[in-house]
């Protein structure tokens, strides 16, 4: 399955032109910036993309502000080893007053 959505953010000092999510063999899934294409590639296995996806939707839905650290660690429950580290931001901003 592959899916593409714009992005206007950067990613490691690269201005990205999409995101694509491609289906491949695991375990995990990794992250990388194709910087030929200005593209952020997450590429895995589906429990691996749902995982991160879910991640992400949580941090999306958080509607008091806030961000979250996504980075591979050695036995990390989905990144695959080489992900590239990111920070997701909530779209509200700011950290929460929680």
């Amino acid at each position: 399955m592959e899916t593409t959505a714009s992005a206007e953010p950067s990613f490691g000092g690269t201005e990205l032109a999409s995101v694509e999510v491609v289906g491949a063999g695991g375990p995990g899934v990794g992250v990388r910036v194709d910087v030929e294409r200005r593209v952020l590639l997450i590429e895995g296995d589906r429990p691996g993309s749902t995982a991160l996806a879910d991640d992400v939707r949580s941090m999306a839905g958080m509607d008091d502000g806030g961000h979250q650290h996504i980075e591979y660690f050695p036995g990390h429950h989905y990144l695959a080893a080489g992900s590239l580290a990111m920070v997701v931001n909530s779209p509200h901003g700011g950290m929460p007053a929680r």
